[in-house]
């Protein structure tokens, strides 16, 4: 598909969804992103170390640091009972990380921004939260006591 704008004709992205995701608008919006980033890994051809096996995981490493970690930290883990009629599972987002492993992310990302945890945990689940904090805690211990060239310019602009 393509619309017309003022400097002609832009392609446009498609991406279908099923409107019972409304009723869920974390899982919407994750999937939206989880979308975008997709695309962005395959229009870069980023491919992470463990190639093509890993394109789920990197997927969702890169929506974390698009600024969406805290939704993909939400969504993660999707609760699979219920009594059928109330839980969709093909409506949840596929996590591509575990829970753990992107609320890790999430702490790096904020970690490398500079970003406020008290920010995070306003919006984060709460059973989430410990691990976040420590997760921030040692990343951020690291990264001060770290000689390696490359980590210490995470932290250039912060110390």
């Amino acid at each position: 598909a393509q619309t017309e704008s003022a400097q002609g004709v832009m392609p446009t992205i498609d991406i279908a969804f099923h409107p019972s995701q409304l009723n869920q608008p974390q899982d919407l919006i994750a999937y939206l992103v989880q979308v975008q980033a997709r695309i962005l890994v395959h229009q870069h051809g980023v491919i992470a170390p463990g190639g093509t096996e890993v394109l789920a995981q990197t997927i969702d490493l890169v929506a974390c640091f698009m600024g969406y970690g805290v939704i993909f930290s939400n969504t993660a883990y999707q609760f699979r009972g219920g009594c059928g009629s109330c839980n969709n599972p093909h409506l949840n987002r596929e996590a591509g990380l575990p829970e753990l492993e992107t609320v890790y992310a999430l702490a790096l990302f904020c970690v490398i921004k500079g970003e406020d945890i008290k920010k995070v945990k306003r919006e984060l689940k709460s059973h989430l939260y410990k691990s976040f904090r420590q997760a921030h805690k040692e990343i951020s211990q690291y990264l001060q006591e770290t000689t390696n060239p490359e980590h210490t310019l995470l932290m250039a602009d912060f110390s």
